[in-house]
């Protein structure tokens, strides 16, 4: 179902690029208010939109409207004077569509049961990478040796669960989080030591403290204007 969605979404992409083009080559579609750039980019970031709507991927429709906001203010009205891009409002921007985003996750409840109901995708192996950009993913992690997981989360949100991963002595995870939201979901037996640096965002460990005797997981990184959750399982 996911994957019709996808090519559903994308077909629609392309087909109003093409509609652009010709229209735009006979006078009708740009002028001084909208910019190809714009139009463009728009196009694009529409189906991205729609599929994190239909999949309740909060993350995936708040910045990509900040962005659509962003490129279309003349269009939409908003003056250079009422709104200075080019300057800190920007940020001010990405920081309020994280805020919204955080805000209707916490409204609508966990989107744990919702996200079990797409396609997950297992990754197997030692040592692991999971990427995601402006979209909502699950990974399950299964190893029988875990030794380390690159995670990299900006605009969207992931979840990763290591239930099935078995660490044997020690294992590294490190992640990578700008304008986005990422929940692990570790066995209770780890030994989980935190060292994730935040900046404009929040970390929540809540893995089990009494597990002084299971392997060192050790979790570094970064958290850019995001959340990381570390839950015990």
């Amino acid at each position: 179902m996911k994957h019709k969605l996808k090519k559903f979404y994308w077909g629609i992409f392309f087909v109003c690029a093409a509609v652009f083009i010709v229209l735009n080559q006979l006078g009708y579609v740009l002028n001084d208010k909208i910019s190809f750039f714009s139009l463009a980019f728009t196009i694009l970031l529409i189906p991205v939109t729609i599929e994190s709507l239909v999949y309740k991927n909060f993350f995936g429709i708040t910045f990509p409207l900040a962005f659509i906001f962003i490129l279309n203010k003349k269009l939409l009205g908003v003056s250079d004077e009422m709104l200075k891009i080019s300057g800190g409002n920007f940020w001010l921007i990405m920081l309020a569509a994280l805020l919204l985003g955080i805000g209707l996750r916490f409204l609508f409840g966990d989107t744990k049961e919702w996200f079990r109901s797409q396609t997950a995708d297992q990754v197997n192996g030692e040592k692991v990478y999971c990427n995601i950009k402006f979209g909502g993913s699950s990974k399950y992690i299964h190893s029988e040796n875990f030794k380390r997981a690159d995670i990299k989360c900006s605009f969207g949100g992931m979840e990763v669960y290591f239930d099935n991963a078995r660490c044997l002595e020690s294992a590294e995870i490190n992640i990578d989080c700008s304008f986005g939201g990422v929940e692990m979901y570790v066995p209770r037996s780890w030994n989980v030591r935190n060292n994730i640096r935040a900046f404009a965002g929040a970390v929540e460990d809540r893995s089990d403290k009494s597990a002084k005797d299971g392997p060192v997981v050790t979790i570094t990184g970064n958290v850019n204007f995001g959340g990381v959750e570390i839950i015990a399982v």
